[in-house]
């Protein structure tokens, strides 16, 4: 389903994050806070995930079509799925010791 120059990208995407794995500790040296779990998250949804969005919807239109759909249908931007996201940071008080009614008020 990935095209040449796709499957060239990966790879050089894997190989970035196995050698960045490959220098990353393993271990927590404290507990995170609260504070720490939302840097993390925020990382993640600032970093990690625009920059794939319009793979996906590439994808999406080259399984849409292969399935024969109308390409017509998925044209307007504004008529592609959507991406929600939801986070339990800082919420969680399932036991964490450092959360609690006064953090997360």
């Amino acid at each position: 389903m990935y095209t040449k120059v796709e499957q060239e990208e990966i790879g050089r995407e894997m190989k970035a994050v196995l050698d960045q794995l490959w220098h990353t500790g393993e271990l927590n040296l404290e507990k995170p806070d609260v504070i720490m779990e939302l840097k993390s998250v925020l990382y993640y949804l600032v970093e990690s995930l625009p920059p794939v969005i319009p793979i996906v919807d590439r994808r999406l239109v080259t399984a849409w079509k292969a399935v024969g759909f109308d390409p017509k249908d998925i044209e307007d931007p504004m008529a592609m799925p959507r991406f929600e996201f939801g986070d339990w940071v800082g919420g969680d008080r399932d036991g964490h010791p450092f959360v609690t009614s006064e953090v997360t008020a």
